[in-house]
């Protein structure tokens, strides 16, 4: 059977097409979670981290220079709250309209989430704060009921193999903007806060690292709080392997679905430039492999992404495929004859 499909053009090496196989495989055999960043949302207009600092940056008139020099992104908005604050303004009610299809063109479905929310991952953990994946999946009657729904803090590792969806970093409530934000993961005091060793969270995320098959998705995979979990889950994968007595035979797999963006391999631009790019994308993907146990695959993306979109189209028409061979008696769309 070919897993690949017509995402075979977007691959950008044989490595990574394989890589794909295995992680179709996976899904099929119903045994992988997905780990969910902004960069699949922001399909349906909601923002970016990076978004959203830019977005609150711009609505309190913060002068560029005062955030250019802070590289870290959660000392940004760390320092955009307490200037809101000085002002006198209500820091939590600008950060709402952005979530808010009252002032932005949000979109309540999209083809790329609809088609995401049908594959059968065991469970979903997201760090966005909307409420998209839930609120697409009630559409496409895969809803999750409110005891399926965990929220930062409220998280916790129990029944780990059950259907669930963690939102890790909070989420906004639209019935309740005030009480809701408060659960928000969003300046450097709220990230050591919610992953020092009071929090519930590292403990989370250990538990679901360590026994899940995980692949992420619309993440740029740089931040820190998240290497540094990954870093220790590896340490435990290897003190398990390396015991002497039965070893599991298959130890839980990592993917991340990256790009590589078209325009920096483009034929036009001088040879010596290209190079330096794809050996800059080599170096970090062997870095993040080598130090936290994950396969990245980099798939070939132009400036809207829009590949994403192809491939997880595929996956979804994989599972599709398989189920009505399985059970001939299902219509294409997984309905009884």
């Amino acid at each position: 059977m070919d897993l690949v499909g017509n995402t075979y053009k977007y691959w950008h090496r044989e490595r990574d097409r394989a890589s794909y196989s295995h992680l179709i495989n996976l899904c099929l055999g119903l045994d992988c979670s997905v780990f969910v960043g902004a960069g699949l949302s922001v399909h349906a207009g909601y923002p970016t981290f990076s978004q959203l600092i830019d977005y609150l940056a711009d609505q309190t008139k913060i002068a560029d220079d005062t955030l250019t020099k802070i590289d870290d992104l959660s000392l940004r908005v760390k320092e955009i709250k307490k200037i809101i604050n000085e002002n006198g303004d209500d820091f939590y009610s600008i950060l709402y309209r952005r979530f808010d299809d009252g002032h932005f063109p949000l979109k309540k479905t999209t083809e790329l989430l609809e088609n995401f929310i049908q594959i059968p991952f065991k469970s979903f953990v997201t760090t966005n704060y909307d409420s998209c994946i839930e609120d697409v999946a009630a559409t496409q009657n895969k809803g999750f009921s409110n005891d399926e729904i965990q929220v930062f803090p409220f998280v916790n590792a129990s029944n780990l193999e059950a259907r669930r969806l963690y939102h890790i970093h909070g989420k906004i409530v639209q019935e309740n903007v005030e009480k809701s934000s408060q659960s928000l993961i969003l300046t450097a005091d709220d990230f050591e806060k919610a992953y020092s060793a009071d929090s519930p969270l590292p403990n989370f995320l250990s538990s679901f690292l360590d026994v899940h098959n995980v692949v992420f998705i619309g993440f740029a995979l740089e931040e820190r709080t998240l290497f540094d979990i990954l870093e220790l889950y590896k340490k435990r994968k290897n003190f398990i392997l390396g015991y002497p007595i039965d070893p599991p035979k298959n130890p839980p797999t990592k993917f991340a679905l990256l790009p590589i963006e078209r325009n920096n391999i483009d034929p036009k631009l001088p040879e010596e430039e290209r190079k330096n790019y794809l050996a800059y994308i080599e170096e970090k993907d062997r870095r993040i492999e080598t130090e936290y146990d994950v396969i990245i695959l980099r798939y070939l993306a132009s400036s809207s992404y829009s590949e994403m979109e192809a491939i997880i189209k595929n996956i979804y028409s994989q599972i599709k495929a398989s189920t009505i061979k399985v059970n001939p008696d299902l219509t294409e769309t997984g309905v009884p004859i």
